[in-house]
């Protein structure tokens, strides 16, 4: 990561870290953002994780935050488990993880391919009342939040306090509102960068 970080010229630190007895998650994050016009500053990152429990292996995921810094507002993204970067077995071999780690040198690539998506999002005025429900409905049916969070985003939803009239960026600022939980709100990253992922399709496919 250090090696990387020198040949691309982007600093990357350690923002949050949680550790317990069988899982560690580390969140690092460019210092320097990337600015898109319309849209906002962008910064990358990623998760490194290992559970013991869960997956058993290392995990190397990258993600993405927007912010609009003038109205503090921002979300982070971030792909399925299956797309991550850097997956790694505790029985892997000397050789399979050398090969492995060096996947690493693809983050460039992906950079490179959600800019591209990211760009898209400057012709997106609006969150839609379709798209906002879907939200709510893949999050309501999701085993992975609680009874209370899913409470606290029905109650958004039918006090108006998330709308259609909103930008992407607001919304989906909000959303996060209904949950401090790391392992949720990792959830939520995904269901943000797969809604987006399926808006730009979308509007490429009628374009």
């Amino acid at each position: 990561m250090h090696k990387l970080s020198i040949q691309e010229n982007i600093v990357y630190s350690i923002k949050k870290a949680y550790l317990s007895d069988s899982s560690i998650r580390v969140f690092f994050e460019q210092d320097n953002a990337t600015y898109i016009e319309g849209v906002g500053n962008v910064y990358f990152g990623a998760l490194l994780s290992n559970n013991e429990v869960r997956d058993g292996k290392l995990l190397f995921e990258i993600r993405y935050r927007i912010e609009d810094p003038e109205r503090k507002i921002s979300f982070s993204a971030m792909p399925e488990l299956k797309d991550a970067v850097l997956g790694i077995f505790h029985s892997v071999g000397v050789s399979k993880l050398h090969n492995s780690v060096m996947n690493i040198y693809n983050i460039k690539v992906t950079h490179d391919s959600m800019i591209n998506y990211i760009r898209e999002l400057k012709n997106v005025e609006s969150i839609s009342a379709d798209l906002l429900h879907k939200i709510m409905k893949t999050l309501v049916y999701s085993r992975d939040f609680r009874p209370e969070t899913k409470e606290r985003l029905k109650d958004m939803y039918s006090q108006n306090i998330i709308d259609n009239t909103m930008s992407l960026l607001k919304a989906f600022d909000q959303i996060n509102r209904i949950t401090t939980d790391v392992d949720e709100r990792i959830c939520l990253e995904r269901i943000y960068f797969e809604t987006i992922t399926e808006l730009i399709q979308h509007r490429k496919g009628q374009s």
